[in-house]
């Protein structure tokens, strides 16, 4: 296997991944929000958390690390017009995940306190995790546009 196919491989399991995770976290948060049940919310913000360390902030580094690679070996300004586009929205959902990882703390952190006072999570909660579900689709939009255009772009192999 060549070092240019290696690193083909690593990036599209990095995606593979970093899809996987980012759809299994929107689901399990957004199940465990609308129950209502604070000890269901912390498990899931619990899990939510290990995946982010475990999958997909290690994603996002293999991606943008394999990605700039794969560029270099075959000559392709890392700027080349069609790179711009996917690693803009690539830099914009980065943000986003960086942003969302400190509001699933937060809310873990208000569930995990409303669960031990055995009370239901209060307004805060409801107002941190309205805030954390409007990213979810913003952010599900980006990853679909960055791997359509990764895709099907026109230059190179």
């Amino acid at each position: 296997m060549t070092t240019f196919l290696f690193l083909k491989f690593v990036h599209m399991l990095a995606a593979t991944l970093y899809v996987g995770a980012s759809f299994v976290n929107g689901l399990q948060e957004l199940s465990a929000v609308r129950s209502g049940d604070a000890g269901l919310q912390v498990a899931a913000l619990r899990f939510a958390g290990l995946n982010n360390r475990v999958f997909l902030v290690p994603a996002t580094v293999l991606l943008l690390g394999t990605g700039i690679g794969m560029a270099w070996m075959q000559g392709t300004e890392i700027l080349a017009s069609w790179l711009r586009l996917p690693l803009f929205l690539f830099f914009i959902l980065t943000v986003i995940l960086a942003f969302s990882i400190r509001l699933e703390d937060r809310l873990h952190a208000l569930a995990a306190s409303a669960h031990a006072r055995a009370e239901p999570t209060g307004a805060d909660f409801a107002r941190l995790s309205r805030r954390a579900m409007a990213l979810g689709p913003l952010a599900s939009l980006l990853i679909l546009a960055i791997l359509a255009l990764m895709v099907l772009k026109r230059a190179g192999p």
